[in-house]
């Protein structure tokens, strides 16, 4: 389905709050203010010229453009928005642009594994063991019991 962009600017500043709630009033189900421009996207099916109209009703000198915009398949193009990083000697990538890095120096990472946050800590044994491990904040029923501390050798 196309879409139609809506870009408009209030004749002063002050007006803004009105354009806005006229936006809304005929049908707009967001806005983004980008500095004095207000932007916002109706489906194929609205009437852009009542929309305008009902703008104009609000602010009979507010600058309104429109433009269409095409179908956009995102469940394929986010993957555009996303690349490679290099951490020194490491590249963190996602499955589809790590063939042709080196093996040894790449860390594989697909974006809908990385979202859920993970609340880390050092723990050191207060039995004077030297080796620091992370473990999760708070122990979860899959993360198990805390590996064993070993001295190290003297």
């Amino acid at each position: 389905m196309t879409w139609h962009r809506v870009v408009c600017t209030p004749s002063v500043p002050e007006r803004s709050d009105v354009v806005v709630a006229a936006m809304f009033a005929a049908g707009a189900e967001g806005v983004h203010e980008d500095g004095a421009t207000l932007v916002t996207h109706l489906p194929a099916t609205a009437y852009v010229a009542g929309f305008i109209a009902a703008l104009r009703a609000a602010d009979a000198a507010v600058a309104v453009t429109t433009a269409p915009l095409e179908d956009v398949d995102w469940s394929l193009a986010w993957r555009s928005r996303i690349g490679a990083h290099r951490l020194g000697a490491l590249t963190v990538a996602p499955p589809w642009l790590a063939d042709g890095l080196p093996v040894a120096t790449t860390v594989i990472i697909e974006p809908a594994m990385a979202s859920a946050p993970v609340n880390i800590r050092p723990r050191v044994a207060s039995s004077g063991c030297s080796r620091r491990r992370s473990v999760p904040a708070t122990p979860s029923p899959t993360s198990g019991p805390a590996a064993p501390c070993w001295r190290s050798p003297r």
